[in-house]
């Protein structure tokens, strides 16, 4: 079946003009680092970045690399957290210095197992260059990273897990732009963890934990820039089991804090000499209690000072500062903040002449800062806190608000419902989200309209099983009524969808303990006053995902047949919606329905839905003005599972369907050739970078489509729109690539060429910043055939394009090419659809060991599946008909279809 319709599109797109939709590069709909409810700072490093307190730390909602930094040298205020690197999950094991002048973090990529470097632009670090994979060795490395500078370029000590040795790496220049052969320094045993890399006497030198023997040991280099390592000396091996070491120069010699577990005590050493050659006699810092984990050694007011974690009574922050300039004896402990359990992942350093601490406070799951009263520590200020936003932005809702785009979305961390309009007609520029309701859960299945000059919100009460209607007090949306209650007779209200209707609001929606489609329309134009809800269709379980429009005059509603499994459509005899006839089954050819998106195509009603049983995106309109009688189905999308959240608009008057790709977690977009939907162009992905796509909702703009949806990597609502809509005299039939003998093979079709000049083939890391990498000079008429042979060795992801150049110099660009060079975890899952169970088969162990999470349709975690074994049976049969995501600890989805 999916093999017919493939050949089917790709000989209609032989005799159709291609259409040239661009989209601008997607931006989130809100700042993701600023609200409550994230799970942020872990991982914290902190700096003093041109003259104020700095940290960066990892956002584990969204799997950023975050950087914040104060707006004063003391830390009393900061600015915005922003996230430097976001494509997957980054910024684990983070280590934050300053290098040639500018701030530059060294970390771990999750999602690639890589070590990474990103630098600042500029000395506050307000803008930063795209990160750049320093180790990408075949196997998990990067863990355990400590950044400094040596002799004048920029090093990186850490870990590489797999081999379980401890790696040197220095950059070539003073910026850190390219760097130069990792060097194995400790191959003996399990070493490396709990890394501190600091210049001893010259030379780079680093402290570090041997696993095997539960050692503290010590290495230097015998040259200035780390090419060879002298034998590790081990420090502290009497014994006992021992984490956590940081080390500095103090009183010019190497010294180390770390952490006994045996004893559960903080200890500090000190060399005898300027090279660590000689160590003295360790000193018990701290023994009351479990301390000394998560520590960090710094020079406090001329002597030596230690930051820790007290780590199972208390569970406090904790500070010690020494009574003597090399760290004889030790004063008392100091405890900094006790509120839950903080402090760890501390980070110390001297702020504006005193001490401060970055650290992670664990109940409250956010970042948090603290400086000193005074110079040596005796008496602090208040902590100040970071928190991000958590996960929202699913069940999106986009409409355009007297000018402007906006859109309602579901806080699913704080369960409430968000409304947001933009600031520029384009989308570029976002205000302030406005919470609509602050009582109980509710935002899940919601609908925006413009209703009667003000946005106006349909939405679903989880907690009291309500459908609720809302409008704001303005044009804008700035401040909003009390909500009113339209049906309370049962479990009703999802999958609502509003329009105007005579005049009125109206709302179709479906009614979970009877399992009805209702529908329901105010009696003023304002939505204060509401009619009795009518069941509509009662015959089943029927109504999930309803599309409420006005065909021909009168309200019509698309919507799913839970029972059967079908497409069905039902209109009303009147105008009003006070009578309906009787409902339609559309398409009845396997599991269909879902994810239904009504509008009037040249006059004409049509629907675009998702094909379950196929995982195919389909599209099917009347053949008369009320949709009495429908021509068939036809498949659109069938590469891979595709056609989920489907939303249909027509975009510069021909209709279009923006869509979730399940199987490549993207965002696409298609458009008709003609205004009937009878030939559709080649899909387009819009958003490729990571999971993006689902709760799709989209409306025509100025210069073409807008799209709000979902992406679930970042956790967050996002935004694109496009920039071009032009035919051109080339017709591009086809764009593909393929991997052959390690060479990415691309190949492509034109027909129509006039006046063709030539392709640029450019190619990008990231999926939005493109270079070019060859030319490929063009025929210039008839129809073509070309290929292009990339050698060049990619790790992971590799995005290509083309940019097709007339003789007058105009150009336009291709859809996007991915290919992926197998770097990293595959995940299959079969047989799918799966009716019992299903086999998640693992390309490699890595995960072995862990966990896995089953999420529904709407985002809710249902299940929670131990990964035993490369192939791991996820048992179905208590489980719905419908679609899973199974995601695992790294964000790795695979989609499940049950039937």
């Amino acid at each position: 079946m999916k093999l017919y319709w493939w050949l089917l599109l790709f000989f209609i797109n032989l005799s159709v003009v291609s259409f040239a939709q661009t989209f601008n590069a997607p931006i989130p709909i809100i700042n993701t680092q600023n609200g409550t409810g994230g799970f942020v700072g872990q991982y914290t490093s902190q700096q003093l970045v041109n003259g104020n307190p700095a940290m960066v730390y990892y956002d584990a909602t969204r799997g950023d690399l975050v950087y914040v930094r104060a707006l004063d040298a003391n830390g009393s205020v900061w600015g915005t957290p922003i996230s430097i690197d976001y494509n997957g999950s980054v910024g684990t094991y983070a280590s934050l210095q300053i290098v040639n002048g500018n701030p530059a973090v060294a970390y771990h990529d999750a999602n690639n197992l890589d070590l990474k470097y990103i630098r600042a632009i500029d000395a506050n670090g307000a803008t930063w260059s795209q990160p750049i994979t320093v180790d990408a060795s075949p196997s998990l490395t990067g863990r355990h990273t400590s950044l400094q500078v040596v002799n004048g370029n920029p090093a990186i000590a850490y870990q590489n897990t797999t081999t379980a040795d401890l790696l040197y790496v220095r950059a070539t220049d003073a910026n850190g732009a390219t760097w130069a052969t990792p060097i194995i320094v400790d191959a003996v045993g399990d070493v490396g963890t709990f890394n501190s890399m600091v210049v001893v006497n010259g030379n780079p030198a680093i402290s570090y934990i041997d696993q095997t023997n539960y050692d503290v040991k010590f290495v230097r280099a015998m040259d200035s820039d780390g090419i060879s390592w002298g034998t590790p000396i081990t420090i502290d091996g009497a014994g006992i089991v021992t984490f956590y070491t940081s080390m500095q120069i103090v009183n010019g010699n190497p010294a180390i804090a770390y952490y006994s577990q045996t004893t559960n005590d903080l200890i500090y050493i000190r060399a005898t000499d300027v090279s660590g050659t000689v160590w003295g006699t360790p000193v018990t810092v701290d023994a009351t209690g479990d301390v000394g984990s998560f520590c960090s050694l710094q020079i406090v007011n001329g002597n030596p000072a230690i930051s820790y974690y007290e780590g199972t009574i208390n569970f406090d922050l904790k500070y010690v500062r020494a009574a003597d300039a090399n760290g004889t004896t030790w004063g008392t402990p100091l405890t900094i903040d006790a509120a839950g359990a903080v402090g760890t992942y501390a980070s110390l350093q001297v702020i504006n002449g005193n001490p401060a601490i970055g650290y992670y406070d664990e109940t409250s799951r956010n970042a948090k800062f603290i400086r000193a009263a005074d110079i040596s520590g005796n008496s602090w200020n208040t902590a100040v806190s970071f928190d991000g936003i958590g996960t929202t932005g699913q069940y999106i809702s986009l409409e355009n608000i007297n000018g402007n785009p906006a859109v309602v979305f579901y806080n699913a961390s704080n369960s409430n419902i968000k409304y947001v309009r933009a600031l520029d007609a384009a989308g570029i520029n976002w205000g302030p989200s406005v919470t609509l309701q602050t009582t109980g859960a509710v935002g899940q299945y919601h609908s925006l309209k413009l209703v009667n000059g003000n946005p106006a919100v349909s939405y679903y009460q989880q907690t009291s099983g309500d459908l609720k209607f809302t409008r704001a007090d303005d044009a804008i949306g700035t401040t909003w009524s009390t909500s009113v209650n339209i049906d309370v007779t049962g479990n009703v209200g999802q999958y609502t969808s509003m329009q105007i209707i005579n005049g009125n609001p109206a709302i179709s929606y479906y009614d979970v303990t009877n399992g009805d489609l209702k529908y329901v329309r105010a009696t003023d134009a304002s939505g204060t006053v509401w009619g009795t809800p009518i069941s509509i269709d009662v015959t089943g379980n029927v109504g999930q995902f309803t599309a409420l429009q006005i065909i021909n005059g009168n309200p019509a509603i698309s919507y799913y047949d839970v029972t059967n499994g079908d497409l069905k459509y039902v209109r009303a005899t009147d105008a009003n919606g006070t009578a309906w006839g009787t409902p339609i089954s559309i398409d009845v050819t396997g599991n269909v329905g879902t994810f239904s998106s009504l509008k009037v195509i040249n006059g004409n009603p049509a629907i675009s839905y998702y094909d379950v049983t196929n995982g195919d995106l389909k599209y099917v309109r009347a053949t008369d003005a009320n949709g009495t009688a429908w021509g068939t189905s036809a498949a659109i999308d069938v590469t891979g599972f595709v056609g989920q959240f489907t939303s249909m608009q027509i975009v510069n008057n021909t209709p279009a369907i923006a869509y979730y790709d399940a199987t490549n977690q993207d965002l696409k977009y298609v458009q008709a050739i003609d205004a009937n939907g009878a030939t559709w162009a080649t899909p387009i992905a819009v958003a490729t970078l990571s999971n993006q796509g689902q709760f799709v909702s989209m409306i025509a703009g100025a210069t073409g489509a807008m799209i709000a949806y979902y992406n679930v990597t970042e956790a967050a609502p996002y935004f694109a729109a496009s920039s071009t809509f032009s035919p051109l005299p080339l017709q591009l039939l086809n764009f593909t690539g393929k991997q052959q003998n390690g060479i990415n093979k691309l190949q492509w079709h034109t027909a129509n060429e006039t006046n063709t000049q030539y392709f640029e083939v450019q190619s990008s890391t990231n999926g939005t910043n493109f270079s070019t990498i060859n030319r490929v000079n063009a025929v210039g008429t008839g129809t073509n055939y070309y290929e292009y042979d990339d050698a060049l060795k990619y790790n992971g992801t590799v995005y290509y394009r083309l940019k097709m150049v007339d003789q007058n110099c105009k150009f336009s660009y291709s859809h996007i090419v991915k290919l992926n060079n197998n770097i990293g975890t595959k995940i299959t899952v079969y047989p799918n659809p799966v009716v019992d169970n299903a086999v998640v088969q693992l390309s490699d162990d890595k995960y072995v060991g862990t966990v896995a999470f089953l999420f529904d349709a709407t985002g809710k975690k249902v299940a929670i599946i131990n990964i035993n074994n490369n192939f791991t049976t996820v048992h179905m049969q208590n489980f719905s008909k419908g679609v899973y995501v199974l995601q695992l600890i790294d964000g790795t989805n695979a989609t499940i279809i049950k039937q």
